[in-house]
């Protein structure tokens, strides 16, 4: 019986990857999902499994033992990359440019409570982490970013990617304008 569950599981993981196409970026429609980064299933996925769901990489870099594949977005200025180690996708980071990714209450459904926040160093936006889902989401006012990763525990993540995503655990200091009336 285990063994045949355990059969249909991977049978349904390959099917699902069939099933997906990459899509084409359309500049002109700069809002509209443009990329199937949320299909990524960080720890199991191999880099062919992504060049089938995202095509592929515009290009390839090597940093270390990781391999990061930078994919394109519809805006010159930003680029979605996944990270691979060991072979299969241990991270990824996608740009989002309108609400087809949901927003912050759509992960709380999903996930329940965030296990954390943290902050942008140097910005005002806020990283909501589901460590056992595995995905975290930069909002200020949208949703911004979606981090995809391997679920882990809040003293691993913090570790393994604060420096990457530029986060820290507490709010930056704000610049507070004082207002002197003139004479």
């Amino acid at each position: 019986m285990a063994v045949l569950l355990i059969s249909l599981l991977f049978t349904q993981r390959g099917q699902e990857i069939k099933e997906i196409s990459p899509k084409t970026i359309d500049k002109s429609s700069p809002f509209k999902d443009y990329t199937n980064m949320n299909f990524l299933k960080p720890g199991i996925h191999t880099e062919a499994d992504v060049e089938k769901i995202l095509g592929m990489p515009k290009t390839i870099t090597h940093k270390g033992d990781k391999k990061y594949l930078l994919y394109d977005t519809p805006f010159n200025d930003f680029g979605n990359f996944v990270v691979l180690r060991d072979g299969k996708v241990e991270y990824a980071l996608e740009n989002v440019f309108g609400n087809y990714r949901g927003n912050l209450d759509d992960y709380r459904k999903m996930c329940g409570k965030e296990d954390r926040v943290y902050y942008e160093d140097g910005d005002d936006g806020e990283w909501y982490v589901f460590l056992k889902c595995g995905v975290a989401v930069d909002v200020f006012e949208f949703t911004r970013q979606v981090f995809y990763f391997i679920p882990q525990n809040e003293v691993s993540f913090f570790k393994n990617f604060s420096g990457e995503l530029k986060m820290q655990k507490e709010p930056p200091e704000e610049d507070i304008e004082t207002f002197i009336p003139a004479p």
